[in-house]
């Protein structure tokens, strides 16, 4: 089992699911979204939709962008997995823990 660069993946690992939200949900307290995925599965390209993923669980990467229609293709850098402007983007992640 590989990642769209052709890694090697295995049980654990942490993995970025590049995607664009689509739809926002508040509500008083907390906020759901859906979510399209960037990357097309194999083998027929299609993208997949999240939908009420909570805004908790995710980390703004870059501001919104035109709709896909209007943009080319996505590279994403085999060696990194970033485009090659994200190369200077710096990710705040939270310390990961578990329950």
């Amino acid at each position: 089992m590989h990642d769209a660069n052709g890694t090697p993946l295995q049980k654990g690992d942490r993995v970025l699911i590049p995607c664009v939200i689509t739809q926002l949900s508040p509500c008083e307290t907390f906020c759901n979204v859906d979510v399209r995925t960037e990357l097309g599965r194999r083998p027929d390209g299609q993208v997949n939709t999240f939908s009420a993923i909570n805004t908790a669980q995710l980390i703004k990467f870059r501001s919104a962008e035109p709709e896909p229609a209007e943009v080319g293709d996505v590279y994403f850098d085999r060696s990194t997995g970033l485009r090659p402007e994200d190369i200077e983007v710096n990710l705040d992640l939270p310390e990961f823990t578990t329950a």
